[in-house]
């Protein structure tokens, strides 16, 4: 057994929620962390992520419709 980063749903920008583990693409990075803040800017809206793979916070700015993928871990099978 295994433990590998999963992707779980697919939603839009404004469905995400502080709390979730997200990953997503802008500018072609890759971004992935649990959310801590969600604000509505309007047109856009601002996700700051406990980055996992910076070790920091970082807010990134999301357009409604961006795609986000809620990830999480899950045990796969591995053979030896």
């Amino acid at each position: 057994m295994g433990i590998e980063l999963s992707v779980f749903d697919t939603v839009l920008g404004f469905q995400v929620e502080p709390g979730d583990h997200v990953r997503f693409t802008l500018d072609n990075v890759t971004h992935s962390g649990i959310v801590l803040d969600v604000e509505d800017k309007g047109d856009k809206i601002d996700v700051t992520l406990d980055d996992d793979t910076e070790g920091d916070s970082e807010t990134f700015e999301l357009d409604f419709d961006d795609d986000v993928e809620i990830v999480g871990y899950a045990e796969m099978d591995i053979a030896v």
